[in-house]
């Protein structure tokens, strides 16, 4: 065994995927997403530490048992980016309801494993310019064949979750991972696939396009919250009041109250949790003078504000995307007939911009038409023109107007 520096980028990409793995780990194990990322960035750190040992193998009866362990990682790295592909940034129908899809497609990598280890051999291990390498002879096609499948599935897995995002921070996220996949795709078989099959030697530069995917992968993680969602609600029954509710409202609708001082849209809210519905409320005020004035006891109470409190969930009005809304859908996803009410429209706005907070409320909505949910606003209609309170009427709600 013998020092080699070509062998810095493979030590690179073992440390940045050991950081970032056990950060997502850390962050939310439970989650199905982390986890199959996180057997992903497994497969990532098997190849790298292969690679790096096969840089530094002195004979090829060396080389070849670090070889066969790297291959473990060609095989099932990028089938473990097809898996994550199907389960995020949500899971997809076909998985969902046959599991044994998925199984299916482990077995064949272990199929292909086992194949692989039966017919390489001490001939098949080459020194090249920056150490020791397993060539891509024509006995390995089925290797190639393998990684081309699935590295297009996956590609064209989240390709597809791009182009058709439930909320834009979805799309945010969507676009590190497919844009850092994209660049590993592009290197690895530009350099160290099909240079081999046709006799040419370049640098592999597999391991350096592995560093720029955790480079995109720490950004969103950073910047979008990726793989850092914590459920921090449950949805939870108020005391049900006898009678008939005093507003019958849809689900899958989105309604505003126009009203100066929000006190209709509490009472519609109110009316609505103490007849059976499951409702989270995203206010302006401290929660704990609308838990007093309304009687909310079990009811979620996110507080829109600056300030940080140790009693309180708060939201900073300054990261409701990556904040709010992956909290709005989890809750929502738990309880059955639940609902949605927020009274800081205004104040979101001037913190966003109308644009802005119209992209982020549809969002809302969004998820809640698509889980048979419905969101409710206040809005104070002075504080908007007629242009825009017009926006409103043909596109998006339903309003209660009061007198």
């Amino acid at each position: 065994m013998y020092l080699n520096l070509y062998a810095a980028p493979a030590i690179i990409v073992c440390i940045l995927s050991i950081l970032i793995g056990i950060y997502v780990f850390y962050k939310n194990p439970k989650n199905i997403q982390n986890k199959v990322f996180i057997l992903f960035i497994l497969f990532i750190i098997t190849f790298s530490i292969a690679e790096v040992m096969l840089r530094f193998s002195s004979n090829t009866e060396e080389g070849l048992s670090w070889g066969r362990i790297g291959y473990l990682g060609v095989i099932f790295a990028p089938l473990s980016l097809l898996h994550l592909s199907f389960v995020f940034p949500r899971e997809r129908i076909i998985f969902a309801r046959n599991k044994y899809s998925l199984f299916g497609l482990y077995l064949i990598g272990v199929v292909l494993l086992c194949i692989f280890n039966l017919i390489i051999s001490s001939r098949d291990v080459q020194v090249s310019g920056w150490g020791y390498r397993v060539s891509l002879s024509p006995k390995f096609y089925f290797i190639f064949m393998w990684l081309l499948i699935t590295t297009i599935l996956g590609t064209l897995n989240f390709l597809y979750s791009y182009i058709h995002p439930k909320t834009t921070i979805e799309r945010k996220q969507v676009a590190h991972i497919f844009c850092g996949a994209l660049i590993v795709i592009i290197l690895t078989f530009g350099t160290n696939i099909f240079p081999p099959i046709f006799g040419i030697e370049i640098f592999p530069m597999g391991s350096i396009s592995l560093s720029i995917f955790a480079v995109f992968v720490g950004a969103a993680i950073l910047k979008y919250n990726l793989f850092r969602f914590k459920p921090m609600i449950e949805p939870s029954n108020e005391k049900k009041k006898a009678g008939p509710r005093n507003y019958r409202l849809k689900s899958n609708m989105g309604y505003i109250v126009q009203e100066e001082h929000g006190e209709q849209g509490f009472e519609i809210f109110k009316d609505q949790i103490t007849h059976g519905a499951n409702g989270l409320c995203i206010t302006k005020y401290p929660p704990q003078s609308i838990r007093e004035k309304y009687g909310f006891e079990k009811t979620p109470l996110f507080w829109f504000t600056f300030n940080q409190s140790d009693k309180e969930t708060t939201i900073n009005p300054k990261k409701l995307d990556v904040d709010l809304i992956p909290q709005v859908e989890d809750f929502i996803k738990k309880g059955k007939n639940t609902m949605v009410y927020m009274d800081c429209f205004d104040q979101i706005t001037l913190v966003k911009g109308f644009e802005n907070t119209l992209t982020f409320i549809n969002d809302i909505r969004n998820i809640c038409r698509e889980n048979n949910s419905f969101l409710l606003l206040s809005v104070n209609p002075k504080i908007f023109n007629k242009e825009q309170l017009s926006f409103f009427e043909k596109n998006f709600w339903r309003l209660i107007k009061w007198n």
